[in-house]
This record gives C-alpha cells, structure tokens and sequence, in this order.
C-alpha cells in the first residue's frame, strides 16, 4: 500500500487532533502501551492529563511542519 499524496496526509494527520488528547491521556495510563512511565501518570485524572497533554499535541503539530521543512528544504545542514 502507498502512501497518502502529502497533502492528503496533511489532511488525515490533523484530522487526528480532535481526538488526540483523549486518546493519549487514556494511553499514558496504560503501562502495556507506554510501560512504567504509566504508573506516574496512574494519581492524575483523565482531565488533568488532557490539559497536559495539550502541550504534547503542539509539539505533534511542530515535528510535522518541521518534517515539512526538512522535505522540502535542499539544503538539510541548515533546516
């Protein structure tokens, strides 16, 4: 199977966003899916990790335009 065209990707990548930090807060409480860290995040609620989680969703939105850059960029040195 072949990869989505990129802006289809685009498309489908933050598409994803609406459902994300419910998504990964659930999942940082799952040791089976992150491992030990899990435990750390077992005392917080399912709220408190969706507001955290707000920061790692602006971080996923970063590395995607910054991949973005890098593709596009000739010059990688000094992306």
């Amino acid at each position: 199977m072949a990869a989505p065209p990129l802006d289809r990707a685009a498309q489908i990548f933050f598409a994803l966003d609406r459902d994300f930090l419910d998504v990964f807060s659930i999942a940082a409480k799952d040791p089976k899916i992150v491992g030990l860290p899990a435990y750390l995040f077992k005392p917080f609620s399912r709220r408190v990790l969706r507001s955290a989680t707000h920061w790692v969703l602006l971080l996923r939105r970063a590395f995607w335009q910054h991949a973005g850059q890098l593709f596009a960029s000739g010059n990688r040195a000094n992306v």
